[in-house]
């Protein structure tokens, strides 16, 4: 086991200590759409909540740390059918629809929920329909769920699901970033993400959008002025033509 204090610095030297298959090997067997993943999903529910939420909840509930839970729960149909087409209609590669979220203050308190299900996992891997099949550290990378946190992805009775763990003020600052983001998208200051030229694209544009702006500025300013001089003569000869001195 990896000290708590070895681990707190780094959830990624935590995760490296065992060996686990490769993302693109983790597939959900036997499920070849949304439907049956939700149905597998609920069949599982209870079972996750049972045999990973709960004993987890309780170890951590006489240590401070977690500030927030989620019970596991299905994702929303909409987002999980926006997985599924980021996917290419390859429903064996979700293995999130069935997930559970946890909010820690610091990675030393997500370091001791690890070695917990860690521990637990190595005593009833040979007894349980549970065990754990995948990490990921997204600390380094955001991982495909959205966001940066630590992706545990279990195998309830042949099904996967996902625990993922993430740190209080990383997820803040995140979801103020992502505001800024959503602002930036209306006003169309974002490249296209699914374009592999959208970078280059983009700063091709800039040089051609700011001589467009600096032309429509110079025009309007030569509007004002042109407008300016007619209105100025115009007042200079009402004036000459009521107050000017009779001519005899």
């Amino acid at each position: 086991a990896v000290p708590v204090s070895s681990a707190a610095s780094s959830i990624s030297t935590l995760f490296g200590n065992v060996e686990y298959p490769r993302r693109e090997d983790v597939v959900q067997l036997h499920i070849l759409s949304l439907e049956q993943h939700f149905a597998e999903a609920r069949r599982q529910l209870a079972t996750f909540r049972e045999e990973v939420y709960v004993p987890l909840d309780e170890f951590l509930q006489d240590r401070p740390g977690l500030l927030r839970s989620l019970a596991p729960r299905l994702k929303p149909v909409p987002q999980a059918r926006q997985d599924l087409a980021r996917h290419q209609g390859d429903a064996s590669r979700l293995v999130d629809v069935l997930c559970c979220d946890m909010t820690f203050e610091d990675l030393q308190s997500m370091a001791s929920a690890w070695r917990f299900l860690k521990a637990r996992d190595d005593e009833s891997e040979q007894t349980s329909g549970v065990a754990i099949v995948f990490v990921h550290d997204g600390f380094a990378s955001a991982v495909e769920s959205g966001g940066r946190c630590a992706e545990i992805v279990f195998d309830i009775n042949g099904y996967l699901a996902t625990l993922r763990f993430y740190e209080a003020s990383l997820a803040e600052l995140e979801a103020q970033l992502d505001g800024v983001h959503r602002l930036a998208d209306r006003l169309g200051l974002l490249a296209a993400p699914d374009s592999e030229q959208g970078g280059r694209v983009l700063r091709e544009e800039r040089p051609v959008r700011s001589r467009r702006v600096r032309f429509l500025a110079c025009s309007v300013v030569a509007l004002l002025r042109v407008s300016s001089l007619v209105v100025s003569t115009y007042m200079a000869c009402q004036y000459f033509v009521r107050y000017s001195p009779a001519l005899r």
